[in-house]
């Protein structure tokens, strides 16, 4: 039976392709259509009575069907130009026939599809939706089919934009699409990353043999898009080797130039298949170790591969060969489900084959990885109903369109937040905001208006509930009722809202130059509040602030940093605190309203996940009990223009500065040296861990390797002394015998029994150093190593207190060597580290020694150095850092980057008290450079 959604739409999808079609594209649509269907909407398709690939021998979905029979699809240029001509012909004219449509979604079969979408947008008034799969005629330019340089393809470019920018919203099934189509000149706010997703039904539980020859299967279209010299050169050299086996199942241009290939050159572990429809497919997965991805340098971000979703699904690793910035690539990197290989790369690709197939477990482990991602993320019902969400939000059923304002897309994007986040232990409080507080009026709904000076602040004063869901105790989660009554209290200057399952009151207050908002929710159902989406206003403000570059979604989420939000302009400074430091909560202002103007934006506040807002934002877990409440604490700052931040809310940065204050006592700031023993993933019989990089050392032999060592150590400490450094780090002392991402083990505890040439020659090695008068360092995880049975794989597992393994592997790095400096590795994502508190916690434990984290934010300079790359354009602290902690200094690695053409920032980072390292181990030339910056900085 359908599951009503709270407003029956009229939903028309556009594509040539649509069940029982097997091509990618029909398989997604069907999904979606299927799903829409089922929540009670009335679903039309308007499809090609043709064929792309195999029929899919699953039931139809409960759709309206319209058959636009034009010319058949085929392969070759001319037949599939007038192909792509005649549907969409067939299709306009189908459509003229249709009743009014409330959404129109157009997928990208033919190019320019979206062009019926727009129409139907200006002339019947539907919401358009245009779904990229493939980016037009970006795809055609980058494989060579057409000349980018042509009038005709700049005409189609405009023509593409145009109508991308009438739609009421661009989804993308990639970060890499996103960046592309925004650099097409595409307004960023109506992009959304919808990632594909893949039917569990494929799962079937089945394992692969764990003997015989590795097979590694590629299963789709394999077309001039995709990336065959890396394979076919690999192939080459593996056409006589039992240990491998290669399937291709499908079709495409590349393919059959694969297959004249191996047959010409008698390739014979390799076998060719043609497409298997989606009943087959699972199976066929299944039987492989690893499935294949492939995909050309030139078409980075104008489409991408959907087929790693069902290698995902079936809990297979991916093996892809592409650009390192294309979606599969991000996937392998963020679930550590497979392995990427950059286009050319065959001799990379054949090593990496011959680890692989000696290390089956590896395989293993990254398959399950894979398969808990896909549980997790990549299911039918996750992906259909972020699109679904999307297709109803703009229909009213979520946040309402704001008077005579193009509907909002989702704003996705790299996370690059400005989020303007202090604490200090010395506030150079000068000038606290002397302005009268704001004026506020207010209405049944809330704010009516709030005035500062002459100028008034809100464009939208009501408080909404724009999404909430409950949890039943069975687990069964719902969406809430909005419906709401409320009231509003002058007296208290308190508004409330009351729904059946509860009730919100909002209550404002002022300051001198600022708004304050105590928001509580009170659940009084039976069900667990999950997650929720608030808007407690909309501001106006009176010109565009610089803050906001029309995609970057302005918000913080208060984990481990708090969070402050600035708008700033020629005419004003309007600044969002979250008053409650250290408590997680989603906050700021996702979006202007009114683009290209950018004068208008909504307050937004989130728990759980909002799905119109970048998947890279960590979710918000503060879901409130059956008879429980919750209350947020917002502020709001108005300033005039050039308004000092810390002036302006001094009362949130004395709140920071109480609960953060700086611990770290450093006066060393000489240079420190890096130390590399070791190289990753050698597969060197006599020296797997990559010693010297010598692949003739036998490091078996106790007697040659202590010399080999302690000669290194000496060659070592004479360059530390020439550059005056204060010590140094060894990144790998157990040396770096897997890949990435257990290459750097960081557990001291562990080198005797990883490394056992290590046990009677490392106690010399550190003790080297330290005679020298040079400090001892090393590098830490906060990860479990844990190393596989037969020690042929390994891997680094989260630990529920990793402050703690920290404490323990410091604890014995100074006991047996007396390290004090102390890399740390892997802490967190870059956008989001671990919490501060961690290392918080360790740097109290221990205030002799230097932490260096690998990932920070601003308040890890209260009792760490972090650690920053001068190849990644880091030059030295950052000015907002030193306004905060007036004695904060970072880490700064010169390594791999031009040292002089950055000396000026360099010098003067130096004198502020940064710390340079370099290479110790040998005479980088760039050494002289980072010695010369020291003593010009005297």
């Amino acid at each position: 039976m359908p599951i009503q959604s709270k407003k029956c739409m009229r939903i028309l999808l556009v594509n040539q392709f649509f069940w029982p079609d097997c091509a990618a594209t029909s398989q997604l649509l069907t999904d979606l259509a299927r799903h829409l269907a089922q929540k009670g909407h009335q679903v039309t398709v308007i499809c090609a009575d043709t064929s792309y690939a195999d029929a899919d021998a699953g039931p139809a979905p409960n759709v309206t069907v319209l058959k636009a029979r034009g010319l058949p699809f085929a392969r070759g240029h001319l037949a599939r130009l007038g192909s792509y001509l005649s549907f969409l012909l067939l299709a306009l004219w189908k459509s003229v026939s249709l009743k009014r449509q409330d959404v129109v979604v157009t997928l990208t079969t033919p190019p320019l599809l979206s062009l019926l979408g727009t129409l139907w947008k200006k002339v019947r008034r539907a919401q358009h939706f245009t779904w990229e799969m493939d980016i037009y005629p970006d795809v055609a330019v980058a494989l060579g089919v057409l000349d980018g340089q042509t009038q005709l393809v700049r005409l189609l470019h405009k023509i593409a934009t145009y109508s991308r920018n009438q739609a009421d919203g661009v989804l993308v099934p990639g970060e890499c699409m996103r960046r592309h189509l925004a650099s097409r000149g595409i307004d960023e706010w109506r992009i959304s990353v919808v990632e594909n997703w893949a039917d569990n039904g494929l799962y079937s539980g089945l394992t692969p043999s764990a003997t015989g020859p590795l097979r590694l299967l590629y299963s789709g279209n394999f077309g001039l898009a995709h990336d065959d010299q890396t394979l076919s050169n690999v192939l080459l050299q593996l056409r006589d080797n039992g240990e491998f086996e290669f399937e291709f199942a499908g079709g495409g241009a590349r393919r059959d130039e694969l297959e004249r290939f191996c047959a010409d050159h008698d390739v014979r572990n390799v076998r060719f298949y043609p497409y298997r429809n989606r009943t087959a497919l699972g199976s066929a997965l299944a039987a492989a170790h690893i499935g294949l991805v492939t995909q050309r340098d030139a078409t980075l971000g104008a489409l991408v591969p959907s087929k790693v979703y069902g290698l995902l699904a079936v809990g297979r690793p991916i093996l892809f060969i592409g650009p390192r910035d294309a979606t599969p690539a991000i996937l392998i990197r963020r679930f550590h489900c497979g392995w990427q290989v950059d286009c050319g790369d065959s001799k990379t690709l054949l090593s990496l084959l011959q680890y692989l197939s000696k290390n089956r477990r590896a395989i293993t482990a990254a398959g399950d990885r894979g398969r808990r991602a896909f549980v997790e993320n990549y299911e039918t019902r996750h992906g259909v109903s972020r699109i679904a969400h999307i297709l109803e939000h703009q229909k009213g059923t979520g946040r309402p369109r704001r008077r005579g304002t193009p509907g909002r897309a989702a704003t996705t994007a790299c996370i690059a937040f400005t989020v303007l986040t202090l604490g200090v232990t010395t506030l150079p409080l000068s000038g606290e905001n002397t302005g009268g507080a704001p004026k506020l009026t207010f209405d049944d709904r809330g704010l009516h208006t709030l005035t500062v000076g002459n100028h008034n602040y809100i464009d939208d004063g009501a408080f909404q509930v724009q999404d909430l869901h409950l949890r039943a105790a069975d687990g069964h989660v719902v969406k809430a009722n909005l419906a709401a009554k409320s009231s509003f209290d002058p007296d208290r200057q308190t508004l409330v809202n009351q729904y059946e399952w509860g009730k919100v009151a909002v209550h404002y207050s002022t300051d001198p130059g600022r708004v304050r908002l105590q928001v509580t929710t009170t659940n009084s159902s039976a069900s667990t509040i999950q997650d929720l989406i608030y808007q407690p206003l909309v501001i106006r403000l009176p010109s565009k602030p610089k803050e906001y570059d029309g995609s970057i979604p302005l918000v913080g989420v208060n984990m481990g940093e708090p969070t402050l939000i600035s708008l700033s302009s020629p005419a004003s400074t309007v600044m969002l605190s979250d008053q409650e430091i250290g408590k997680p909560l989603l906050v700021g202002f996702p979006w202007a309203l009114d683009k290209p103007s950018n004068t208008r934006f909504p307050v937004l506040v989130v728990t759980g996940r909002d799905p119109m807002l970048p998947n890279s934002l960590p979710p918000v877990q503060r879901p409130i009990g059956p008879g429980s409440s919750d209350t947020y604490q917002l502020a709001l700052y108005f300033g005039g223009p050039g308004a000092n931040p810390i002036d302006l809310a001094h009362d949130f940065y004395a709140k920071v500065a109480s609960e953060f204050p700086r611990e770290l006592n450093w006066p060393d700031r000489r240079p420190i040296g890096s130390l590399i023993i070791g190289t990753a993933d050698t597969h060197w019989p006599q020296n797997p861990r990559g010693w010297f990089l010598d692949a003739s050392l036998n490091a078996g032999n106790a007697s040659e390797f202590r010399k080999r060592l302690l000669r290194w150590a000496d060659n070592s400490i004479a360059i530390l002394r020439r550059m005056n450094a204060q010590g140094m780090v060894t990144w790998d002392i157990e040396g770096e015998q897997f890949p990435h991402p257990s290459t750097y083990v960081g557990d001291p505890r562990l080198v005797d029994s990883l490394a056992p040439e290590m046990a009677g020659v490392v106690d010399d090695y550190f003790g080297r150093f330290r005679r020298a008068g040079l400090r001892v360092g090393l590098t830490l995880r906060p990860q479990q190593f844990v190393l596989s049975s037969d020690r042929s794989s390994a891997t680094q597992q989260e630990v529920a207190d990793p402050a703690e393994l920290l404490i323990e592997k410091i604890s014995y790095a100074k006991k047996r060597w007396d390290a004090t400096l102390f890399y740390i590795d892997s802490n967190g994502d870059p956008a989001f580290p671990m919490n501060a508190d961690i290392l918080k916690r360790v740097a109290k434990r221990f205030p002799d020694v230097l932490l260096m984290p690998e990932h920070e934010n601003l308040i890890y300079y209260a009792s760490t150095a972090p650690y920053r790359e001068l190849r990644g354009g880091r030059t030295s602290t950052s000015p907002l850092v030193r306004s905060v902690y007036p004695k904060a200094f970072s880490i700064i690695n010169t390594a791999d980057a031009s040292v002089s053409e950055q000396r000026a920032a360099l010098v003067n980072a130096v004198r502020e008290g940064d710390i340079l390292m370099f290479r110790g181990w040998f005479d980088d030339p760039g050494n002289a450079a980072v010695a010369s910056i020291y003593q010009q900085a005297k």
